[in-house]
């Protein structure tokens, strides 16, 4: 007898080929579900050497050389803390959408930081959803032992430490917005607000999340300052990439398709300028400038030429996500709140649904095969597993559910 888990898989490929909402993609076009990992693409047998990777790999940089298009939020950040230097309370919220380049931010900000103060750096892996695991985060950051047991023996026992410049990631995870969970979110906020002018505070917040929770909480109040982290704009975002290129070393070669740059390798080059255009062109289209997305994009679409020590690019086909708004309103409600909590668990989504295991099982499963979600990296139990939007679809899948009005 099939397992239960087999049949489940069944259903949703089914769904994803043949349901009734489903378009099939054009020809031309890319399909999301066929798309490969990133893991897949740095272990095909043209990937770009090692020595040259690290320049276009979708990660956080250390480099603020590479650090395109940010001078004003940096400066910013860097007047703030010297503000906090001075005597000011300060706490910064960097606000942005995923894979915007938050971290990259934060790094460059305090990897060369020439002050004495000491740096704590955390991530919210977990939701704070009781005020016991706010207390626990806290005592955790600041390693305190015994570890208070209350919110005013934590608070007196912050105010009184060596101050510290402290970056905290996913900001988002301080507030899972059910019932009974927003005392713990105003806990959180409480702590911060309370201890910023013996700390420097510096909290990263997906968008969405932020707006949702500003809207609910009014947590902009708690931060001197909120430094938006938009998308690059076009031209900046092209600079960004080239810039990456001429650091790797390698000559770029330029295609308006795949098949003319294997073609390429029989006969003559096409016209450079013409190919890059449409490289350009097609990277934008698909990522509506969010600088994580177009770096797989260039990771896609490039091979390397080892004979002539050279990196071979050509234009991405237009990725197909017309059947995102088809999909059964359920999906997208599931779909939406993911979006709107930064990340989400499997348990999270039974609380805000009030749904069953199979339900939401059934759920993620689909929005997982279909390519539009994937788990945040990291250890956690199965039900414990936080998904986000797969930052390759980040903004087409929120462009998408803002058009329908299923985000604002």
């Amino acid at each position: 007898m099939p397992r239960l888990q087999d049949l489940l898989q069944t259903w949703i490929k089914i769904f994803l080929k043949r349901g009734p909402e489903s378009e099939s993609p054009q020809e031309g076009t890319l399909s999301l579900d066929t798309l490969p990992s990133l893991e897949e693409i740095l272990k095909g047998p043209d990937a770009l050497p090692p020595d040259c990777l690290r320049f276009f790999l979708p990660a956080p940089l250390e480099d603020e050389g590479l650090l395109l298009g940010r001078e004003s939020e940096m400066e910013r950040l860097k007047a703030a803390l010297k503000a906090w230097e001075g005597g000011r309370p300060e706490a910064v919220a960097l606000v942005g959408p995923q894979g915007a380049g938050k971290t990259s931010l934060a790094n460059c900000l305090l990897g060369h930081y020439p002050g004495d103060w000491r740096i704590l750096r955390s991530v919210i892996r977990k939701r704070l959803s009781t005020e016991e695991s706010v207390l626990g985060f806290f005592n955790g950051l600041f390693d305190l032992d015994p570890p208070a047991a209350d919110a005013g023996t934590l608070m007196e026992r912050l105010v009184k430490a060596e101050p510290r410049i402290v970056l905290v990631e996913s900001g988002h995870n301080a507030l899972l917005r059910v019932l009974g969970s927003q005392k713990a979110a105003e806990l959180f906020f409480y702590i911060l607000l309370g201890t910023r002018g013996r700390h420097f505070w510096l909290l990263t917040f997906r968008d969405l999340a932020w707006g949702n929770m500003d809207r609910q909480l009014g947590i902009a109040r708690c931060f001197s300052q909120v430094v938006r982290v938009e998308p690059l704009s076009e031209d900046t975002l092209q600079d960004a990439l080239n810039l990456r290129i001429a650091g790797s070393g390698l000559k770029p070669f330029f295609y308006t398709s795949q098949e003319k740059s294997i073609q390429a390798r029989k006969g003559p080059e096409e016209d450079n300028r013409e190919g890059e255009q449409a490289f350009f062109k097609g990277v934008l289209a698909n990522t509506g400038r969010n600088l994580f997305a177009a770096l797989y994009f260039l990771l896609l679409c490039s091979r390397y030429d080892a004979q002539t020590s050279s990196m071979v690019l050509w234009a991405p086909e237009h990725l197909d996500l017309s059947f995102v708004k088809g999909m059964e309103k359920f999906i997208l409600l599931s779909l939406a709140e993911i979006a709107g909590h930064g990340s989400l668990t499997r348990t999270e989504h039974e609380r805000i649904f009030r749904t069953d295991g199979l339900r939401t099982g059934m759920i993620f499963g689909f929005l997982e095969l279909a390519g539009l979600v994937g788990a945040v990296p990291g250890e956690h139990e199965e039900s414990e597993r936080p998904f986000e939007i797969s930052p390759i679809v980040h903004h087409a899948v929120t462009t998408a559910l803002e058009k329908i009005n299923m985000i604002y």
